[in-house]
């Protein structure tokens, strides 16, 4: 007996049988929808047009979930290198080659969208908070996002992912290793990571889960 089209039919050599359904593709099969089961979550904090909504573009294995505008002059942007912004919660969904589903999830980074981060606030879920890598805004972002965070009573799930930095200029995974435990903090991992990479971007992703005990 086969399965044809839902009905059940002997096999025969009548070459006009039914042909088999074939499954088909629901749009939504290849997008990220916010609310699907997801194995383990880590939630991208950072200043605005760090690189947050393209690291979760770059690693989703679906379609990801948008909330970007075009920003206004008065955004609180630390670099002014883009015209959007985030406003709400970016989702994402990445299939791990071990079959599971990490959850990713982009807040913005203006202080009047902080009812947005509310993701992070889950115990169980590993942050990574993506700051700029050049030197003269180094201690003014650790003094504003390691604190939030600490805040938060979330400093020891945290991973600090650090994006672009000046040509010749010391390297500032070395001086945020200095500055970081200068502020209270010691044991936070620090990395360099371009979000355009999937590579980069698994990285502090794994360690973001290894901070909250995840076997990665």
């Amino acid at each position: 007996m086969e399965e044809y089209a839902g009905v059940h039919r002997r096999q025969t050599g009548d070459v006009n049988r039914p042909r088999r359904a074939t499954k088909v593709e629901q749009p939504w099969e290849k997008e990220a929808l916010v609310g699907s089961y997801v194995d383990r979550e880590v939630v991208f904090l950072g200043p605005v047009g760090v690189g947050k909504t393209t690291a979760i573009s770059t690693l989703s294995t679906l379609a990801p979930v948008q909330t970007e505008v075009y920003a206004a002059a008065s955004d609180d942007f630390y670099v002014h290198t883009k015209t959007t912004t985030t406003v709400g919660i970016d989702f994402g969904m990445w299939h791990r080659p071990d079959g599971r589903t990490i959850g990713l999830y982009g807040t913005p980074g203006q202080e009047r969208f902080q009812a947005a981060r509310g993701p992070a606030m889950n115990p169980e879920a590993g942050l990574v908070l993506w700051l700029f890598g050049y030197e003269h805004l180094l201690e003014d972002q650790v003094s504003e996002w390691i604190m939030a965070i600490h805040d938060m009573k979330a400093t020891n799930r945290v991973v600090v992912a650090v994006n672009f930095k000046e040509p010749g200029q010391p390297d500032p995974v070395t001086e945020l290793r200095h500055l970081i435990p200068a502020f209270g903090f010691p044991d936070v991992p620090i990395m360099s990571a371009d979000p355009r990479k999937a590579g980069d971007v698994a990285a502090v992703v794994d360690a973001a889960l290894n901070r909250v005990g995840a076997t990665a």
